[in-house]
């Protein structure tokens, strides 16, 4: 009885020593699972160097280079700073505590594993590090799915030449099922504030939340939000005025519309919008996508996805972004995709700017479809733009005082309104604003209407080319 017992024991002993080693070979496999979900987004390829195990700890390094658009961006940031371009290339190198408790992770909590990670060797990462303290830790929790947290404390820095930055931190949440079939991700970064030579900027409370799921055709679907309190920018350049942009939310959404269609939708809206002395007053954008066919979709991600990774120049990447969605364009179209302009507005009561409208595709002659030339036969266009005279005032009061400022000439307020009414007038009873506009009411209207490749403006038939502004 007492050897039984003892030999029970001592096995079970055995297991809970042996046991971390063994999660240390699941850990690396679930941070692989990761680095290919990664680098499938085309943003960054990463790479996993060396995974160097240890009994409760391993140490696993990870090279991570930004690629597409950033790394484009970056380098085109380093040209302009009198470097040679190079890309932004990191190691992220990371503590990994083993489960099935991870001992000395700082959370007891059963998982496979909890990796703490921080920026090391690298162009300027290693003292990007140092200045922003950023410390990343990755949970792998025993039922498959996750949760990565990203923090940066409070950073302060001033330099005589270049100004100072005071920015209250960072915390990123990103939490994920099984396979990343669902990802949600929370961000909050409570302010920032820069004093530069050329500029100075104020940015208010940021917050970022969405949650995404592989929906029909493994495209990602679900609802974004973006809030951010505020926004200021003023340039010291001579004068320049303040930009003032309060209560900014962007929001988003898309769902499977079944039948094998994807719909969207996005708002973004500022609840106060001032630059110098001129109130703008609230802004709008407000906009649907709708019968989006999902496997084209799903083609053109994968392109995009395929053409980043080959870390093309922009203008190469865009051409042949463009002969692939050009090839798709018949399997798009086929759904009868419809645009749907709710609103885009900005201004206040009586003095708003008003445009709202309809873009869809007649599909009823597939034969049209299948030539781009053919296109605009199948439009179907519906829009209405409104231009309140007394915001076309206000924008012109604001330059005219602008330019006389800068002659230093004097006029009162009320002749200062007075030119810019007749300025308005004069410039809107040109012959081709008049083409482009009706005045109805004290609003300039223009109404759009196409059907059966024939454009009607203003209840006239035509040509859109002969809109377009001419050469001298």
């Amino acid at each position: 009885m007492r050897k039984g017992f003892a030999g029970g024991a001592i096995a079970l002993v055995t297991v809970a020593l042996a046991a971390p080693f063994g999660f240390s070979f699941l850990a690396q496999a679930r941070l692989q699972e990761l680095i290919e979900e990664v680098n499938a987004g085309g943003a960054v390829r990463a790479d996993l160097v060396t995974f160097q195990r240890g009994w409760l700890q391993s140490r696993a390094d990870v090279a991570v280079e930004v690629i597409g658009d950033a790394a484009n961006g970056y380098m085109e940031f380093q040209r302009k700073a009198g470097r040679d371009p190079e890309p932004l290339r990191c190691t992220l190198r990371s503590a990994v505590h083993h489960g099935p408790v991870p001992l000395g992770a700082g959370d007891p909590a059963p998982a496979v594993a909890v990796l703490i990670g921080k920026l090391t060797e690298g162009e300027g990462c290693r003292q990007l590090q140092e200045k922003l303290g950023l410390t990343l830790t990755t949970r792998f929790d025993l039922g498959g799915g996750g949760r990565i947290q990203a923090a940066i404390p409070e950073h302060n820095f001033a330099d005589q030449e270049k100004g100072t930055l005071n920015w209250q931190g960072l915390d990123l949440q990103v939490q994920f099922e099984r396979g990343f079939r669902s990802v949600a991700t929370a961000m909050d970064a409570p302010g920032l504030v820069v004093t530069g030579r050329q500029a100075d900027l104020r940015m208010g409370a940021l917050a970022l939340a969405s949650d995404i799921h592989k929906g029909i055709a493994d495209l990602g679907l679900g609802e974004f939000s973006l809030t951010l309190a505020s926004l200021a920018v003023q340039p010291k350049t001579e004068g320049a005025v303040l930009t003032r942009i309060d209560g900014i939310v962007v929001e988003g959404a898309s769902r499977d519309a079944g039948d094998g269609t994807v719909d969207a939708e996005v708002l973004l809206r500022a609840g106060d919008i001032a630059v110098g002395d001129l109130e703008l007053g609230e802004a709008t954008y407000k906009v649907a996508l709708r019968n989006l066919d999902a496997h084209a979709l799903a083609k053109i991600n994968q392109t995009v996805v395929d053409l980043r990774q080959k870390n093309l120049p922009p203008e190469q990447m865009n051409m042949m972004l463009g002969a692939t969605v050009l090839g798709l364009l018949p399997d798009l179209l086929k759904r009868g995709p419809v645009l749907e302009i709710s609103e885009i507005s900005m201004g206040s009561e009586g003095a708003r700017l008003l445009a709202k409208g309809r873009l869809s595709v007649d599909t009823s002659d597939p034969t049209v479809l299948q030539n781009p030339l053919l296109l605009k036969d199948a439009l179907l266009l519906e829009a209405q733009v409104d231009l309140p005279e007394p915001l076309l005032v206000a924008f012109t009061e604001f330059g005219l005082r602008k330019q006389l400022a800068a002659m230093d000439a004097e006029y009162s307020d009320e002749q200062i309104v007075s030119m810019a009414q007749i300025g308005v007038r004069q410039r809107m009873a040109q012959q081709n604003m008049q083409r482009l506009f009706l005045l109805e009411d004290g609003v300039y209207r223009m109404r759009m209407h196409m059907a059966d490749g024939r454009f009607n403006l203003n209840g006239q038939t035509v040509d859109p080319s002969a809109l377009m502004p001419q050469q001298p």
